[in-house]
Formats: structure tokens, C-alpha cells, sequence
């Protein structure tokens, strides 16, 4: 899967020439965003504490993704009390060559992200490699999506945290 920054506020996944779904934030600096799936489903990034440290993706008021972040740098994803609940875990690995680490709770691991910077547009790009059993879950292009947000969200503090 490949994702392409359209401009500074929208990121577009593509699975070959199709478009599969387009994360969409308030503004540039924003940790509040969107999702639209090309089959119309809308979803939103919700902060849901003072610390920005609990965060849901809820879809027509439903919630139905809950990401913790932990001091430890990881953070824990998990679907909500329905018919099939999953523990994913969210880190970065790597120290010179960065890599953005989807797993789950046994730590195989189910995608992975890498950024590219893009000196044209000063921006970056994606590419993820997605696992045969992800792409079996029903809500994998919203993990997918869900990968990239939490990626562009470390290394924006990361970054922040470099200049400081």
C-alpha cells in the first residue's frame, strides 16, 4: 500500500491504482483528523483526555477504536467490547533506518510504515507493508490508516523534540 501526500492536511492510500481511503486533518499541526473510505464511510479521530494520551476513532458516534499511549513510547490499540476484540500494539523500531511497527499481542508483526521525505512539497510519504493477516481482518484499511496517523503523530514529536 502507498500513501501520498496531496498536501500538507491530506494523505491518500493507495492499493495499486485504487483509492482506498484519504485521512484528512483540521489543519496543518492538528491531531484532530478524518477518514473517508471511498464507499462513503466517514470516521473521526477523537481526542478523548486533557493529555491527548487516549484517543478513539468513532464512526456515526460508535466508537470503534481505542488508542492508548504509554510513557513507554508504545501505544495500545484495541477494539472495543464487540463480537471480535484485538490488542494491537503501536512503537517505532530502529535507530538509523526508522520503521513504524503495527503488532499484536504475541509482537508478530502485522504492518510496517516507512516514511520518505518528499523534497518536492517538503513533505512525506508512505510505504506500508501489510501482512496477509491483516489484510483478512474485516477493519484493516482503517489500521492501516490508523498506522499512518499514529506514525505522522510520533514523528512530529520527535521531531518537536529535536529543535528543543
Amino acid at each position: 500500500m502507498q500513501v501520498v501526500s496531496e498536501n500538507h492536511t491530506t494523505l491518500v492510500f493507495f492499493t495499486g491504482d485504487q483509492e482506498a481511503a484519504r485521512l484528512v486533518y483540521k489543519n496543518r499541526f492538528s491531531a484532530k483528523a478524518s477518514i473517508h473510505l471511498p464507499d462513503g464511510r466517514t470516521s473521526e479521530v477523537v481526542l478523548t483526555d486533557f493529555w491527548r494520551s487516549i484517543s478513539e476513532i468513532r464512526e456515526n458516534g460508535k466508537t470503534v477504536l481505542v488508542f492508548r499511549r504509554r510513557w513507554t513510547g508504545r501505544t495500545i490499540i484495541e477494539t472495543p467490547d464487540s463480537g471480535s476484540r484485538y490488542t494491537y500494539f503501536f512503537r517505532q523500531k530502529g535507530f538509523f533506518t526508522h520503521r513504524y511497527v503495527l503488532s499484536d499481542k504475541d509482537d508478530r508483526e502485522l504492518a510496517v510504515a516507512r516514511p520518505q521525505f518528499q523534497w518536492k512539497g517538503f513533505r512525506y510519504s508512505f510505504n506500508l507493508e501489510l501482512s496477509d493477516s491483516i489484510r483478512r481482518r474485516e477493519n484493516y484499511v482503517l489500521l492501516a490508516v490508523l498506522l499512518v496517523y499514529l506514525t505522522r503523530r510520533a514523528m512530529s514529536q520527535h521531531h518537536s523534540a529535536a529543535v528543543a
